[in-house]
């Protein structure tokens, strides 16, 4: 088995982070039909793939999905997700997120650090937001 680079790990550790993130966004509940979710039902789904950097880490590009819903609606009648979407963000919104995915670029392993601790922070103030609501 292959050791992982420290860039992999950085990459892994900041997609851990933002699936928590988006999992409380979304308050554990399906963004297209309104159930709760659990751990093994929910997805952390991203409209544009997660191949584009610039914007894996966008919250308006993801949000939680019953993994059934993600793997045969998102990926499966694409036209209708997309609009789905858009209505969700806007289609301004839809449109700057789009141009993100545009952007070239290396993203070095200080930016992944630096990414990591803006999304390590974003954890932390919705954890704390939470926990007032409760």
């Amino acid at each position: 088995m292959k050791r992982k680079t420290e860039r992999q790990k950085l990459v892994k550790n900041c997609d851990d982070i933002f699936r928590e993130i988006i999992r409380l966004r979304d308050n554990w509940t399906c963004q297209r039909t309104g159930f709760k979710l659990d751990k093994y039902n929910a997805d952390c789904a991203h409209f544009f793939s997660r191949d584009y950097k610039r914007t894996r880490w966008d919250e308006m590009n993801a949000c939680l999905l019953r993994k059934g819903i993600h793997k045969n609606w998102a990926h499966v009648k694409s036209e209708e997700y997309r609009d789905w979407w858009i209505s969700r963000i806007g289609q301004d919104e839809f449109d700057r997120l789009k141009l993100r995915t545009r952007v070239r670029g290396t993203i070095y392993t200080s930016d992944l650090l630096a990414i990591k601790i803006g999304l390590q922070m974003r954890l932390k103030r919705l954890e704390l937001i939470k926990s007032c609501e409760s």
